[in-house]
């Protein structure tokens, strides 16, 4: 019974949160020198290989 209550929720939570690969969840941090997001100061990111779709953003 419980593994069709568990089933049941794995189909639920695929509807409202999609599944994301694991290699997605890689993080380069970068440094840079201005960051529009924290008002052109310095930060360092959390982004994908190619220094895009940042994911975490810490302001200096």
């Amino acid at each position: 019974m419980f593994k069709k209550i568990e089933a049941l929720g794995d189909t639920l939570l695929a509807l409202v949160a999609p599944k994301t690969e694991a290699a997605a969840a890689v993080c380069y941090v970068r440094y840079y020198k201005a960051c529009w997001q924290c008002a052109n100061r310095p930060c360092e990111a959390c982004c994908d290989r190619n220094g895009q779709n940042c994911q975490y953003i810490d302001c200096r």
